[in-house]
């Protein structure tokens, strides 16, 4: 697989697209000349310029550097979500299959009742009643989107506990948890990965809709959400403002969906 992944030109493309935007996240105090959270008021709404290369905002906080430390927030909650629902997905999906009967029928009769509710609703619900915060922000995200693993890894693992392997690692005494952890879930994995990498995409997005509400990443804290709605106010005579972090969003979420496909193709 690994050999095939790195053949894929949606891959290459995709890796391609993130790699810098990681990497300056990561690195952004290296990068920045200015504190994204410094306000100046007389340097409010420049225009891109050599000393602000993506212009200012309406307080005069540099945009450049917001971006790249709102880069590191987007990511982070991205990766930190899918890693919580992948988590809970993956176990109770893993759980469901193996053991089946009624406690195949209990979970996955939980996960129909939690997909009868349209997600983005019940995000909002959840961030809406807990004090806005990163932490409470990814938390909600990965609670919210374990369905979708455990239904794949549940597949999985059905079709995979009659196999040979399996009934010889039972054959041989081993316990129940160590056959789930150690044969069942790194057979099973597969298609998990593919739905991680699309879900990071995806929580990005929920992540820059509910700071775009008011309800994700608070200020001073810079978010690509958050700082789309401080231009919502500047949009006539700041385009640079809106056009950058819906740029950045755009991009990112294309290529994790570059390496979602590409990935998808390899399996």
């Amino acid at each position: 697989m690994a050999r095939r992944i790195v053949k894929n030109k949606l891959f290459l493309t995709g890796m391609a697209i993130i790699l810098p935007i990681a990497f300056l996240s990561i690195f952004a105090p290296l990068f920045c000349r200015y504190n994204p959270t410094d306000i100046n008021i007389e340097n409010a709404l420049l225009a891109p310029s050599w000393q602000h290369p993506l212009g200012t905002d309406s307080l005069g906080r540099d945009l450049w550097a917001r971006m790249l430390y709102g880069g590191r927030v987007s990511l982070s909650v991205g990766f930190v979500a899918v890693g919580i629902s992948v988590i809970i997905g993956v176990l109770l999906g893993a759980v469901a299959g193996f053991y089946g009967g009624w406690v195949d029928e209990a979970i996955m009769r939980f996960v129909d009742m939690m997909l009868c509710f349209p997600s983005f609703f019940l995000i909002l619900t959840l961030a809406a009643l807990s004090k806005p915060s990163i932490y409470i922000i990814m938390f909600i995200i990965g609670i919210t989107n374990w369905m979708g693993p455990a239904r794949l890894i549940r597949a999985e693992v059905l079709s995979l506990k009659e196999q040979n392997f399996i009934l010889a690692a039972r054959s041989l005494g081993l316990p129940e948890h160590r056959i789930i952890i150690r044969h069942l879930i790194p057979n099973a994995i597969g298609p998990v990965l593919v739905n991680a990498t699309l879900g990071i995409a995806a929580a990005i997005l929920v992540e820059s809709s509910l700071s775009f509400l008011g309800l994700g990443v608070q200020p001073p804290m810079p978010s690509w959400g958050n700082i789309l709605t401080d231009a919502k106010s500047t949009l006539g005579v700041g385009w640079w403002i809106t056009l950058f972090p819906g740029l950045a969003i755009f991009i990112t979420v294309l290529g994790f969906n570059l390496i979602g496909e590409a990935v998808r193709d390899s399996l």
